[in-house]
């Protein structure tokens, strides 16, 4: 079985507000249409490099999503993504863990190869630590990891990064 894991510190990697700044207006007007009210950026980290893949399986002539495979540098939270239909997971270092349920996908202001942008609410938080209060995830500024449209068989790993940003 393939999975999604995402690994990350408590502290932001980036500096947001830099990383906003250099991309086009519209993606951010879109990112900003996305952000909760009246909740507070915990966590910005990007998943970058060849490792960060979205994995699909061959099925009836097309790509299914199977899981994935991401991390963010400087890991105290693993994210988990089992499969297609699962819920993904976050876990941190000091127990804490939020699992969550896709709220709403917007097409790449960037292009169909690139995949959906996300804004997931986390629904089973357990635990006292960092994650027990999160609200909304958010997977923006996707680059790559859509499959082709059809396959004949097997199965395909796809590089992407994106920023993920959690908030409280």
């Amino acid at each position: 079985m393939n999975s999604l894991i995402l690994s990350f510190a408590a502290a932001a990697s980036i500096d947001l507000n830099d990383f906003l700044a250099s991309q086009p207006t519209s993606d951010v007007n879109l990112y900003n249409s996305m952000i909760p009210a009246n909740q507070t950026l915990v966590y910005a980290g990007l998943t970058t490099g060849e490792q960060n893949t979205q994995n699909y399986d061959c099925t009836n002539g097309a790509y299914v999503l199977s899981g994935a495979n991401a991390t963010i540098e400087d890991g105290d939270v693993t994210h988990f993504f089992l499969g297609y239909g699962s819920l993904p997971t976050w876990s941190d270092i000091d127990g804490s863990l939020v699992t969550g349920l896709g709220k709403a996908a917007f097409s790449s202001p960037e292009g169909a190869s690139n995949i959906k942008w996300l804004k997931v609410s986390p629904t089973k938080p357990s635990g006292n630590g960092t994650l027990s209060s999160i609200k909304t995830v958010l997977r923006t500024f996707t680059v790559g990891g859509q499959a082709p449209a059809s396959c004949v068989n097997g199965s395909l790993t796809v590089p992407y990064q994106a920023l993920y940003t959690f908030y409280a």
